[in-house]
């Protein structure tokens, strides 16, 4: 199975950057940095923290932490999520060609804890880019189940998996579009965690397939596939966007899908805010709504 040793795998990026890339001149440095909140129609809510830094045209470093709670309208305690996120991301390019790595954990310290690691290589001319994608995820989910004694025993059971993409975007003077799908595989220790959650012995098991009921949590959950596509639209100091995201769950096989519309405006030439809107429809759980406000600062 294809896979990424997180740490590793930006390791070995980095060290490509540190000796491929140019001296780095502090006139060419370029940094950014964000805050953004986001709450659902279920008592959901999030909000992170995010900045990046260029320190010359040839390489982009970016990191964020956050914190975020969902609470499905059909759930119970083993529905309800509390986690904190962590990412960081490495972008080495030229003009043309370009790769990428990330990192991210989501970490939600009574139940559950879901790892991300990533690349892409992507290639780009006029307005066009194109890219290929890969990931590994890696999952640890803690529940309880009573044994042949009749004792409460607690135990961790953990899987993983590996997908594939690609991506591809167009962004002109006043118009952009783009699209990107993945397709993740897992290994044989998913079917052993779905055959726990049959278990009637099995108690305080999360019910994890829940993460793609929120745009909250989605990141964090173990997807069949993802597509995702949107279109964008420029004003003088303005923007609005439309985003469509579609996903299917690979625990139970829930579908979701995402629609999304987002406004812009640039308050100054280094100050930007964004509202955005929209609604979440899982198959079998209805829907909720949500909306976001985010401040970003680029120098």
């Amino acid at each position: 199975m294809f896979n990424f040793s997180g740490s590793g795998f930006l390791t070995s990026v980095a060290a490509v950057a540190l000796v491929s890339a140019p001296a780095v001149s502090l006139a060419q440095a370029s940094y950014g940095a964000s805050v953004s909140a986001l709450a659902d129609g279920s008592n959901g809510n999030s909000y992170s923290l995010a900045g990046d830094l260029s320190p010359n045209k040839h390489i982009t470093l970016s990191a964020s932490a956050g914190h975020s709670r969902s609470e499905p309208d059909s759930g119970t305690t083993a529905e309800k999520f509390s986690g904190d996120s962590l990412q960081a991301g490495l972008d080495l390019h030229s003009d043309r060609f370009g790769v990428r790595g990330s990192w991210s954990r989501w970490h939600d310290s009574n139940a559950f804890k879901s790892t991300t690691a990533g690349g892409g290589l992507y290639w780009r001319h006029n307005g066009l880019q194109l890219e290929l994608l890969g990931e590994s995820k890696d999952f640890a989910v803690d529940y309880s189940f009573v044994n042949l004694l009749g004792r409460t025993v607690n135990d961790t059971a953990r899987f993983g998996g590996s997908g594939f993409g690609a991506g591809a975007s167009w962004y002109g003077e006043r118009w952009g579009f783009y699209g990107r799908g993945m397709s993740y595989s897992y290994d044989r220790k998913l079917q052993r965690f779905i055959a726990i959650s049959l278990l009637p012995s099995t108690v305080n098991l999360p019910r994890i397939q829940a993460l793609t009921e929120s745009v909250l949590t989605r990141g964090a959950a173990a997807l069949d596939r993802e597509i995702s596509v949107g279109v964008d639209r420029s004003f003088a100091r303005s923007g609005l966007r439309a985003d469509v995201v579609l996903t299917r769950d690979a625990v139970a096989g829930l579908d979701s899908g995402d629609y999304s519309l987002s406004w812009r405006y640039s308050i100054s030439p280094q100050f930007e805010a964004e509202v955005t809107a929209g609604a979440t429809q899982t198959s079998g759980a209805g829907s909720s709504g949500y909306a976001g406000l985010s401040l970003s600062y680029r120098h």
